[in-house]
């Protein structure tokens, strides 16, 4: 099997980490399926959940870890709209200006590149120790040579706004690299070192034997899901209708920078970011992104929480007229028998926290 999911702590908490995580497991398995080369996708490892990596001081939690036959890279997700801007390598990032303006958290450091360093050293440090006591001298020689070159992905979710400004990152941009989630593929492609080579063997092992995962036998089943169509309609012109998926993110607005549906300029009540549509594993939201007009469902203006739609709900951007835009949502019928739904039903929740 060319891409492989893993698992270290069943229980997500966060639900936009679970969007971004599907969306990296997704692009994956659409592209790698039918390849030779091999990828494996470690998600959510706490080392809270584990007696051998709480030895480790200061050692981090990671959302996740991508290990390929010539890469491994540590991956990390911020959930951002406005254009991320800082000093330097060592000062704040804020996303956005004036109002607007809110830090860019760097977990327990001071911005997202001193994160990443610092999850970069302590879990290096940890794989390479624990490699030499699980592979023969050989093996972990090949190992560490491979874990000498670890990359950090620092992947902005849904997408990275194109004029972000951050300071030139000099000699850490052989691992340090800044994209929006959408970029995986490209990064997959060009973060390759000739000098390392893991077999598939070496890939299971480092997922199991040192990080710990297990398979995570749900994610297959979510790649596909398909959970029905997000229909659009501008005025004269006729109706767009996209794909909806099991943790998905869907901008939209006028904006170029969009990832999502981009709404002809003409049309100014709506700002350009203006809400997005979220799916978790069986219902669709819709959110306003602090839009200047306001976002509605039916006759009611929302706020900026997630608001749960269903099939019979109208969207509409920027005011509730008959000549803006407005958009519903299909939703693809279930077929199942009441024991089987009630079962993957049992199996979801366990595996993403759900109560």
């Amino acid at each position: 099997m060319p891409v492989e999911f893993y698992i270290h702590t069943e229980n997500l908490e966060i639900q936009n980490e679970r969007r971004a995580i599907c969306y990296v497991a997704r692009q994956l398995h659409q592209r790698y399926q039918e390849s030779s080369k091999h990828y494996l996708l470690v998600a959510n490892i706490n080392p809270n959940n584990d007696e051998e990596m709480k030895k480790m001081k200061k050692i981090s939690q990671l959302e996740g870890i991508l290990i390929g036959q010539h890469s491994i890279a540590i991956l990390e997700f911020k959930n951002y709209f406005d254009p991320i801007h800082a000093k330097s390598l060592n000062s704040y990032w804020y996303a956005g200006y004036g109002e607007k303006k809110q830090l860019v958290h760097g977990g327990a450091r001071k911005n997202p590149f001193q994160q990443g360093k610092h999850a970069r050293q302590i879990w290096t440090d940890y794989m390479k120790e624990k490699s030499s006591n699980k592979f023969d001298i050989y093996r972990s020689e090949i190992i560490e040579n491979a874990l000498e070159h670890v990359s950090y992905y620092l992947l902005f979710h849904p997408y990275l706004h194109k004029n972000h400004k951050l300071p030139n990152l000099g000699g850490a941009s052989n691992w340090f690299y800044i994209r929006g989630v959408r970029a995986i593929l490209e990064l997959t492609y060009a973060v390759k070192n000739s000098d390392v080579y893991l077999t598939p063997e070496d890939i299971q092992r480092l997922a199991t034997d040192v990080l710990h995962a297990k398979p995570w036998d749900e994610m297959g089943k979510l790649l596909n899901k398909k959970m029905g169509t997000l229909c659009i309609h501008e005025p004269g012109k006729p109706i767009i209708h996209y794909p909806l998926y099991c943790f998905q993110e869907f901008a939209l607005g006028r904006s170029s920078t969009i990832e999502g549906h981009v709404v002809s300029e003409q049309y100014d009540l709506v700002s350009g970011t203006h809400a997005q549509i979220v799916t978790d594993y069986n219902k669709v939201y819709v959110q306003d992104l602090n839009s200047t007009n306001g976002t509605y469902v039916n006759k009611n203006q929302i706020g900026d929480k997630e608001i749960e739609i269903s099939p019979s709900d109208r969207i509409y951007l920027g005011g509730r007229s008959s000549s803006g835009i407005e958009l519903w949502f299909n939703k693809i019928p279930i077929r199942s028998t009441k024991s089987t739904h009630h079962n993957t039903n049992k199996t979801i929740k366990k595996n993403f926290g759900f109560k």
